[in-house]
């Protein structure tokens, strides 16, 4: 269950907080998973990030960073 609640939460992290101009590190995402009282590490969120992707989320890494692309058309 941890799992998913992790996959979720990071989606409603990406979709709230980053866009293209506004990526986020991986150490920031951590630590908003940690505020939300879900403790995470480097491997977790990869494994969600997966997880994300795997279900049509298009979720982009540059620069050391991670956003969620909004699709706006």
């Amino acid at each position: 269950m941890q799992e998913a609640e992790r996959a979720l939460t990071l989606w409603q992290i990406l979709h709230d907080e980053t866009d293209e101009a506004h990526p986020m590190s991986m150490s920031t995402i951590i630590a908003r998973l940690t505020q939300k009282d879900i403790p995470s590490q480097r491997r977790s969120v990869y494994s969600a990030i997966t997880a994300l992707r795997n279900h049509g989320m298009d979720i982009r890494y540059e620069h050391r960073s991670y956003y969620l692309k909004h699709d706006f058309s």
